[in-house]
């Protein structure tokens, strides 16, 4: 066969594969009887496709994916990590309060303390509590000095609370 000839039959027979497999599968599915284990590896990458759409500003594939995240389907650790990407997600759509609300439920726990707080402190600075994120912010300057969305923070809150005295 000439080697045009042997990509085209490749090519078509990959497609007619990808036509066939359902489109839906999840890794439960290929995993068959390890029920527990693929659950969290469902939930691992939609917890990480979640966290790429908000990151990515893909605001509707985010909505969509924190849906299929229910609370009791969970680990404690993943309800944590999804209750802070609900928070942002109520952020980036102009919810304030409603994230403040769910972000103030988080434990802040030290592989994500800086981000719950910079998450908390946009809910108080769009609710215009500009001096509730400003010291929340500054409570943790020894922490999240590496961080450059804390620094971006606490100055926008800084410039507000600076501007209304």
């Amino acid at each position: 066969m000439r080697p045009s000839i042997l990509f085209g039959t490749i090519a078509t027979v990959s497609c007619a594969f990808l036509l066939v497999v359902p489109v839906g599968s999840t890794a439960q599915d290929s995993l068959g009887g390890f029920g527990h284990s693929a659950q969290k590896i469902e939930n691992d990458e939609l917890i990480r496709a979640t966290d790429l759409a908000l990151r990515g500003q893909r605001l509707t594939e985010a909505e969509a994916l924190l849906s299929k995240l229910p609370d009791e389907q969970l680990s404690d650790v993943e309800r944590d990590d999804v209750r802070l990407l609900r928070g942002e997600f109520l952020i980036a759509v102009g919810r304030p309060i409603e994230a403040g609300t769910v972000l103030r439920t988080l434990s802040v726990e030290a592989r994500s303390q800086c981000r719950v707080l910079i998450a908390r402190a946009t809910a108080d600075a769009q609710s215009q509590d500009f001096v509730n994120a400003e010291l929340l912010l500054r409570s943790a300057v020894n922490d999240c000095s590496e961080d450059p969305a804390f620094w971006r923070t606490l100055g926008q809150a800084s410039l507000a609370v600076n501007s209304s005295s």
